[in-house]
């Protein structure tokens, strides 16, 4: 088990969604919040961190690249300045 806790990996709401979907939500969240900082976010550490697959932790990163939240370069993730 992951160090935050599986309180994010519960359902929610009735209608069923993936786990790397409440991982991008929860991931969001942290970075809205400020618990995670622009820049560099490595793929294996939130994999232990969630105690979840890195294909988990990557399809929740390309949903959090969708959003506009993380950028992929060729050198990682990084986590994109929040807009104010």
């Amino acid at each position: 088990m992951g160090t935050t806790g599986d309180a994010w990996r519960s359902e929610s709401s009735t209608a069923r969604r993936h786990l790397y979907e409440r991982l991008a939500d929860h991931v969001a969240a942290r970075i809205t919040f400020g618990d995670i900082s622009p820049g560099a976010l490595a793929p294996g550490d939130l994999a232990r961190e969630y105690g979840v697959s890195l294909q988990t932790v990557h399809k929740a990163l390309r949903t959090l690249r969708e959003w506009g939240i993380v950028r992929t370069t060729s050198k990682g993730v990084f986590v994109l300045p929040l807009h104010e």
